[in-house]
This record gives C-alpha cells, structure tokens and sequence, in this order.
C-alpha cells in the first residue's frame, strides 16, 4: 500500500486519470509551491505514479499511470515497492552556484538546514549557455555571476526554478521582463548593501587614473629589462585635471577625493530619481556632451543602460582625453577607438570590462578580432572588472549573498 504525503496527494487528486497536466497547472490547480510540486512530481514519476509525455525537447506534460501501469509497478519485488512508499518527509530544495563564485563554508554550513547545495569551484570564469543550463537542471534556486545570459530560452528549460540570485547591482544579463513571464524572482544587491562599495570603486578611479598619468608599472618593466631612459617615462600630474563622469552609479567620496588632489569634477544627470548634485559634489549636472567636450580624463561608471553606444560622443570634436570605462556593456567601433588612439585624441584608454563590450552589431567584424586592434597599444589598459572587487568587498559580497538566501521565502 501507498502512503503518500498530503502534498503528493494533492497532485494526485489534480491529475484525474487520462488529464495531462503541466507543471505550471499542477501548481495553478494545487496552489502549493512551484518547487514542491516539481519536487514531489519527481518522486511519483521514479516510482511509476506518474508519466511524462514529452511534447517537445523542453515542453513536458504528466499523467497519471494507467491501471496496467500500475499493476506493473504492484509487480515488481517488495524491495523495489518499498522504494515506492512515500514518507510525507520534506525534501529541501536545490540550490545550485552555477559558476566559480562560491559562498566560503562558514557560509554554506547555516544553508544545508534549508537547502540541498551543489557548487561548481573550479569552474570556468565565464560559462556558456549550455553548460549554464545543464548546470541549472532541478535547481530551485541558482547563484550566477557570470551567467551568459537569462532569457526565455534558458527560462524554459528550468520549469522547476523559482529564485536567481545574482550577486552584483547590476541586471546586464538578465531580462527581467522573460522572468515575470515565466514567475521567477530576481534577487540581487541594492544600493544600500553598496557592493559596490563608494570607497572600492573610488579607489579604483584613482589608480586608473594615476596609472594612465604616472605609469610606474611601465617604468618599473623597462628597469628590470635593462632598457630605461628618463625621457620614455615622462608623466602628466593629475593636478589642474578636469574630470568628468558619465553613468555614476551612486554618491560617493570620489568628487571630494578628486578635488582634494587638485582637479575638477564634472558630472552628467544620474539616471537615478530625485539625484541632486550636492550629493555628488558637485554644484550642478552637465549634459553628456558637455562632459565629454571639456573634461581632460572622461569615466563611464556602470549605471548606463544596456548596450549604452558611446560611438556618438567618441566622434565629436572634442580635445584630446583620457578614457576610462568601468562597464562592459558599452558598445562602440574598435576602428574609431584605435583611429583615435593612433590621432592621440584618446591618450589613454583603460577598460575595466570584458570583451563582450564589441558587439558586431557596431562593426564588421568578429569582436575578438575587433580587441586585437586596440588591445596592443601600450596606452590601453585592461582589467577584467576589478573596480569592485577588493578583500573586504568580496567578504561584504558573501555576507550580502548568504542573507538573500537564507531569507528566501521557499
């Protein structure tokens, strides 16, 4: 005899005898939680209850067995029909780190009272679709920094998933308008966490910014290679600098550092409601274009929207800069770039993102392709999107991430 739990009966009542159900109606006709019904569906179906019909590679319906399906299953040895009793236990959840950003133990042991965790350590830093996906498979709950991409293809496949953390303040990968479609809550940091800490990324800035003007790291590779001359490592002083910011994300010491240091700050309207400029430091908002015609040293910070094109203010006739971009969602030409660099209108460039910022949409030509053209010129920096990740940011980053978690309501 059969003991089931009151939810797997709830699911059995649901689906009569010759109705196919999917999961999306099980949990409409139920009114359970969309993980308990996929997780106990699970169970029904390894013990021969329930049958899938597959109407496609990622649509799934469910029945019940028929009667001479279940006279099989009755068939089969008492240990396997022992495997068939259901207890009524609670089966936790799964929660799946789909890439190599993984909470430190002391974090995940609180979490195993509530979840079952699988985790990915030796991941890849930057995981494609499919293995994305596969990763993703029965997990109720899944953590991913550097997931390629979550849309309605990757929603599909995950029936069961209820919960994405996405442990940055940023939603470039997400579309948030495929998550409501497909009711799944999008969990990240706010602005009061600061992730982003005010001080991690403004310490960032300023070195970036000292690194372009006094590159000592250039100096020191050419003393050690024997081959130093005074005259190749002349710097330029940040003091007297105008600066300007485009996309600031948040309020922060970076104005009051900058005029410490002697240079002056400009800064375009936030995209934030109700920003003021005293809280940026300064007295009023410029327009973009302002920014970008006056200023001497010009930095893209990452609240800009998706795909910001910076193509239109990188053609204007404006004097000879300093570039630095702390987002990799910018879009522009690398053959303009690289005619700038080479005109000396751009003096130096630093790109605190990744590759996928060349979107062939902008140019003709294969994205890698496109950074080879730029990436060798020895007044082009790039950092792999390290403005925000110090020590203490990432201990901050855990902590935010483990409270998210375990506060779920799953």
């Amino acid at each position: 005899m059969y003991l089931f739990s009151p939810t797997q009966k709830k699911i059995l009542l649901a689906m009569q005898q010759g109705i196919q159900r999917t999961l999306s109606q099980l949990v409409k006709d139920t009114k359970l939680p969309r993980s308990t019904v996929y997780l106990d569906v699970q169970h029904l179906i390894r013990g021969g209850v329930v049958k899938t019909i597959r109407l496609s590679p990622r649509k799934v319906q469910y029945r019940l067995a028929s009667r001479a399906e279940l006279e099989a299953v009755f068939a089969k040895t008492a240990e396997g029909i022992e495997s068939l009793v259901l207890k009524g236990a609670s089966t936790k959840p799964l929660l799946v780190f789909t890439d190599s950003y993984v909470l430190p133990e002391q974090y995940l042991a609180p979490l195993r009272s509530k979840y079952s965790i699988k985790t990915y350590e030796t991941s890849p830093n930057f995981l494609d679709a499919e293995l994305f996906e596969l990763r993703s498979r029965g997990a109720q709950v899944v953590v991913s920094f550097d997931g390629p991409g979550i849309h309605d293809t990757y929603l599909t496949s995950q029936p069961q998933l209820e919960h994405i953390v996405v442990p940055t303040m940023v939603y470039n990968n997400v579309d948030l308008g495929a998550c409501v479609r497909h009711g799944v809550e999008i969990h990240k940091f706010n602005y009061e966490t600061q992730f982003y800490a005010k001080h991690t990324k403004t310490e960032y800035i300023v070195s970036a910014i000292l690194s372009m003007l006094r590159p000592i790291h250039v100096a020191n590779a050419a003393v050690k290679s024997g081959k130093f001359s005074f005259r190749d490592h002349l710097g330029e002083e940040l003091y007297g600098k105008k600066v300007g910011i485009i996309g600031i994300a948040n309020p922060s010491e970076i104005t009051a550092i900058l005029t410490m240091l002697g240079c002056e700050v400009f800064i375009a309207k936030p995209k934030r409601k109700n920003s003021k400029p005293d809280d940026y430091g300064v007295v009023k908002f410029q327009t973009e274009e302002d920014v970008y015609d006056y200023v001497d040293i010009f930095i893209v910070d990452t609240d800009v929207e998706e795909h910001y094109n910076l193509e239109a203010l990188l053609k204007r006739d404006s004097k000879p800069k300093h570039i630095i971009i702390l987002t990799p969602v910018v879009k522009f030409s690398a053959d303009t770039m690289r005619q700038l660099i080479l005109s000396k209108k751009v003096k130096g460039l630093i790109l605190d993102a990744l590759p996928n910022m060349f979107e062939t949409r902008i140019f003709d030509k294969d994205p890698q392709q496109a950074l080879r053209q730029i990436v060798n010129f020895p007044n082009v920096i790039l950092t792999p999107e390290l403005s925000f990740l110090t020590h203490q940011s990432l201990a901050r980053s855990y902590q935010y991430t483990f409270d998210m978690l375990y506060n779920l309501k799953i």
